[in-house]
């Protein structure tokens, strides 16, 4: 294990996204072995999604588990927060 991250902003989230998302992401770790953590949305269960790395996805209803689910809470909690990520990207989606 490297410790490399992989970052690829997308215009939205659907099977298309998420597979233009898997097929970069092999494409850059092409000799290595991958596991992707998932959580249960839809896209990553998509059955049309040709998967060139392991998913393994939290199990449902288990948001302890995922670890941006905190930072979820947290931000929701703090509604100052809030306005300030939205100065810094227009495009940011926050949870009502």
């Amino acid at each position: 294990m490297t410790g490399d991250g992989f970052y690829l902003e997308m215009p939205g989230l659907d099977s298309i996204c998420f597979q233009v998302y898997l097929d970069e992401l092999s494409a850059h770790f092409r000799d290595d072995f991958m596991i992707v953590l998932t959580d249960n949305a839809s896209p990553h269960k998509a059955k049309k999604l040709i998967i060139p790395v392991i998913l393994l996805p939290f199990p449902e209803y288990c948001p302890e588990l995922n670890p941006v689910e905190r930072l979820w809470q947290y931000i929701k909690s703090n509604n100052a927060l809030i306005g300030k990520l939205s100065q810094y990207h227009p495009y940011l989606s926050l949870p009502p």
